[in-house]
């Protein structure tokens, strides 16, 4: 700040970025709109995929073969639509056989997360060593500053030499403040952290297959995939990056 022809370092700091603000607004927006939920029945694939048409997929109960079945079939909200009903049990096996082109062995996900984790250590080593470095610069300056003031306080530096030399200090303390923050926000935006949760997810879907649960399933068909679709009885969906 200037004030008076002199330059002050301001001491307030934000409480949170502007960055994880706009983060937390998206989230409350998307929360304060829950999907509705069927009091009677459970269809767990019910609001993830559409058919062909564009329309909306639902489910009901259906009798044959001495049961009651649960198929998905198009909502028929654009009208009249050719596609044919699907049963829950070959959809499940259409998604779980999708599933596997990205699931990874136990062996293979064991070795890349012990990576990984050997990575972020020395990522850690790395920015404390910059901090450390930083923080002595920024105390050197500080120290500047602290004589600069006692030499225009005993008259041996003229009042022009001392503001001038002190906003050329106080914008190197900036200047460092400034480095530091964005070696702090590059640590959260570290490529090990979401490559820990690729692994995990792909590794996880074996033992989320075997186990059976279709919520599971169906939250992990979300995480992984894009534009669900269902046509001709057959599931189709675009990978998120990076599966």
């Amino acid at each position: 700040m200037k004030w008076k022809d002199e330059v002050y370092e301001g001491k307030y700091q934000p409480i949170i970025s502007k960055e994880l603000f706009d983060k937390v607004q998206d989230v409350l927006k998307t929360r304060s709109k829950p999907r509705k939920v069927r009091g009677r029945h459970n269809f767990p694939f019910c609001g993830l995929f559409r058919c062909s048409c564009g329309a909306a997929i639902t489910a009901q109960f259906a009798k044959g073969n001495g049961g009651l079945y649960r198929y998905y079939r198009c909502t028929r909200k654009f009208g009249t639509c050719q596609e044919k009903y699907i049963q829950e049990k070959e959809l499940v096996n259409q998604i779980c056989q999708k599933l596997k082109e990205i699931a990874l062995p136990e062996n293979w996900s064991k070795q890349m997360l012990e990576y990984l984790e050997k990575a972020e250590k020395q990522q850690i080593q790395v920015g404390e060593n910059f901090a450390q470095k930083i923080n002595q610069k920024l105390t050197e300056i500080q120290n500047k500053l602290d004589k600069l003031l006692e030499g225009y306080l005993d008259g041996l530096i003229d009042e022009e030499d001392y503001k001038r030399k002190k906003g050329d200090l106080i914008q190197q303390k900036i200047t460092l403040k400034d480095e530091k923050e964005m070696a702090e926000k590059k640590k959260f935006q570290s490529w090990i952290e979401p490559a820990g949760n690729f692994v995990k997810t792909a590794s996880s879907i074996q033992k989320l297959i075997a186990g059976k649960s279709l919520e599971e399933i169906k939250q992990i068909v979300e995480k992984v995939g894009t534009n669900h679709t269902i046509s001709n009885k057959k599931v189709a969906w675009n990978w998120q990056p990076p599966y």
